[in-house]
């Protein structure tokens, strides 16, 4: 267990604007081993490269770092960043060189997905995690035959992009209950029209049960029935997060040859 952990980093925006970020070495079958974690008004790439090496003075065996943001990572950068300190911040590189450690740093939306596809077992099926923060665009990420949709910019899934018919600021303003049902709906039917998944995931601050029931409705409005997917809801993705990471991690250890 303890053999070549991963150091697991993510940060992300919460409604009340702190970054909260959080670094934990977990073991390959699962187990965390060390954890940290904090909050902060504004983040830095040396910010979250102290988080890292906090945990990394344990005398742990630690392999690699895997990084998740709420962000596009593009040749190592962060676009489209949720904390826009970080927009355009080359933080794989300041990770890398200040660990000596590989990074393997991906959206944080395509490693919940990965893990929510991990923990179903549901190889043949398609499967979307959508995220519906308060007042933040919402993200959404897609497995199918078992490889994340990233898209050739590693943008696929960004619904908050979408043409609502108004400007993005007034729309991110009206990303609050109830106001968002009708956007929420809007953005989930050019998913099912374009990718037709068997199951959509939803959490965040906009949805829970009775909210999903009725946007499920409002989906109905526009698509199908028949060819609407299932809809579920999860409260946390703490654990589908980790999970995710992990195994995304893994994956890249075992496309380099690297023995376990």
């Amino acid at each position: 267990e303890q053999h070549g952990p991963v150091l697991e980093l993510s940060f992300e925006v919460i409604a009340s604007g702190k970054r909260v970020w959080r670094a934990e070495v977990v073991g390959v079958l699962g187990t965390v081993l060390r954890a940290r974690e904090g909050a902060s008004e504004q983040l830095s790439c040396e910010a979250l490269l102290d988080a890292a090496r906090s945990v990394l003075d344990g005398g742990l065996d630690v392999r690699q770092v895997v990084l998740g943001v709420p962000a596009i990572v593009c040749e190592g950068r962060l676009r489209h960043c949720d904390a826009p300190e970080l927009d355009g911040a080359p933080l794989v590189d300041v990770l890398a060189r200040g660990s000596g450690l590989p990074v393997h740093a991906e959206n944080d939306m395509h490693h919940k997905a990965y893990g929510c596809y991990r923990e179903l077992g549901v190889d043949a099926e398609t499967v979307t995690l959508a995220n519906f923060p308060a007042r933040v665009l919402p993200g959404t990420a897609t497995v199918a035959d078992g490889r994340v949709l990233r898209g050739a910019h590693r943008f696929a899934g960004m619904i908050g992009f979408i043409d609502y018919g108004m400007a993005r600021e007034e729309y991110r303003a009206r990303l609050e209950r109830p106001s968002a049902r009708r956007l929420i709906a809007q953005g989930l039917c050019s998913l099912i029209a374009v990718l037709d998944p068997g199951l959509v995931v939803c959490t965040g601050d906009l949805v829970d049960e009775g909210e999903l029931a009725v946007i499920e409705r409002l989906c109905a409005e526009r698509i199908p029935r028949e060819y609407l997917p299932r809809f579920a809801y999860r409260q946390s993705l703490d654990d589908l997060y980790r999970a995710g990471m992990l195994a995304c991690a893994l994956d890249a250890r075992a496309g380099s040859g690297e023995g376990a």
